[in-house]
């Protein structure tokens, strides 16, 4: 097992997260929250922000599910935002795998102008686990079923995006190879 990481953040502070459905993003979040004593709304999930929308993603129709997704990380930037405006720790659960031109409210990008604009501090947790286990796992969770080649095609896109990452001006970076076990988060009590 890798050497234990420790991250201290002070109250005001972003955790993006980054990494392909099943990397463990959501599990890490909740015992951030849980190791820390921070209220669960504390992290704020993209998907919990699409079913807020849409009540269940069964009843979705194709001709709905771009402004389904277009809205759903509108709100996302929206809770980010508004949470950060009242000085609220943020845990952003979602892919952060997209572009500018796909997302341009809640792209990696956007969420760190957020952390800036409001003085936090921001870290990058990135999830570099292997493919087979992210498709194992999301083929194991609850709630519709992610196409294993979605799945691929995240763990692609975050390999494109990896080099670039050091670059992109974050307070922290981190990289875990192994679904976030080695990394734990401090953040400073209110």
């Amino acid at each position: 097992m890798p050497d234990q990481q420790l991250l201290t953040l002070p109250r005001k502070s972003l955790v993006a997260l980054c990494g392909p459905a099943g990397s463990g993003k959501s599990t890490f979040a909740a015992n951030v929250v849980r190791n820390n004593g921070l209220a669960g709304i504390a992290v704020v999930s993209s998907d919990a922000c699409r079913l807020a929308l849409c009540d269940e993603l069964a009843s979705v129709q194709a001709a709905q599910s771009m402004e389904l997704n277009s809205r759903t990380f509108e709100l996302f930037a929206t809770v980010i935002a508004m949470r950060m405006g009242l000085g609220r720790p943020v845990i952003a659960d979602t892919v952060n795998l997209w572009p500018r031109e796909l997302l341009p409210t809640a792209h990696r990008g956007a969420l760190l102008e957020l952390a800036r604009k409001h003085g936090y501090r921001s870290a990058l947790i990135v999830f570099d686990g292997p493919t087979d286990t992210c498709i194992a796992r999301t083929a194991g969770r609850a709630g519709p079923a992610i196409p294993e080649d979605l799945v691929r095609f995240q763990r692609a896109t975050l390999d494109a995006a990896l080099p670039g990452l050091p670059g992109e001006g974050w307070d922290h970076l981190v990289v875990s190879d192994d679904l976030g076990e080695a990394v734990t988060i401090e953040i400073a009590p209110a």
